[in-house]
């Protein structure tokens, strides 16, 4: 089954924390940014952010992965079933 993992900040001052989810990154019309991205499978999808949480605590930042999403700094990411 697909799922999709999306994120998105209000305003330029996050783009580093949307930045380091290591997908691509869009601005959005109101000045924002987010991230849209569609896996094969929330395992893959889960293995994706335990990488990128698992990168992030060892600089020493608070990156907390639970269930389907993945809390960082200014970001919340989350991972959703992918409705066709």
């Amino acid at each position: 089954m697909k799922v999709i993992i999306t994120g998105s900040v209000p305003t330029s001052y996050q783009f580093r924390s949307i930045n380091s989810i290591g997908l691509p990154v869009h601005q959005s019309g109101n000045g924002g940014y987010f991230i849209k991205e569609i896996f094969p499978t929330k395992k893959e999808a889960i293995k994706h952010l335990r990488k990128v949480a698992d990168y992030l605590n060892q600089d020493g930042d608070h990156a907390e992965l639970r269930n389907n999403y993945l809390s960082y700094d200014a970001v919340t990411v989350t991972i959703e079933k992918l409705n066709k």
